[in-house]
């Protein structure tokens, strides 16, 4: 009993470095952690201000921009360094050349809800409290 136990774990472990155990597995791949966070549209509010982010998904990590209707007009800014790890998420909003005379940078770390995320914010403007939920 205890032999062909061990004959299916050692099975296991070779069909997932042998594609001609397991032709469906690529060696060469490794699996990267999925995100509770989908690429899609978000409502966001920080401090009391909205704005819509787009973002785009790959594995942990995020990307994209946040479009914004004031402060000092219309403006879309890039969001970079996204990631989601274990049911946190941070990012960094870049909001440079927006009426701003210097560098811009706003970080923002949180918690994965079911729809989206919330958290504190911090940088250039001071600082507060966000939610996002997805559209």
């Amino acid at each position: 009993m205890a032999r062909a136990r061990l004959q299916e774990i050692k099975k296991a472990q070779l069909s997932t470095v042998n594609p001609s155990v397991n032709p469906s597995v690529n060696p060469r791949q490794v699996p990267s952690e999925r995100s509770p966070l989908v690429s899609g549209r978000y409502d966001v509010d920080s401090n009391g201000f909205s704005s819509t982010f787009t973002i785009t998904v790959t594995g942990s990590t995020f990307s994209g921009s946040s479009r914004w209707t004031c402060c000092p007009g219309p403006r879309t800014d890039p969001i970079f360094q996204g990631v989601v790890q274990n049911g946190k998420i941070s990012f960094i909003r870049d909001c440079s050349g927006q009426g701003y005379p210097g560098e811009c940078k706003q970080s923002y770390a949180g918690s994965i809800m079911d729809d989206g995320a919330a958290g504190r914010w911090s940088g250039t403007g001071g600082g507060g409290s966000w939610t996002m939920r997805k559209r």
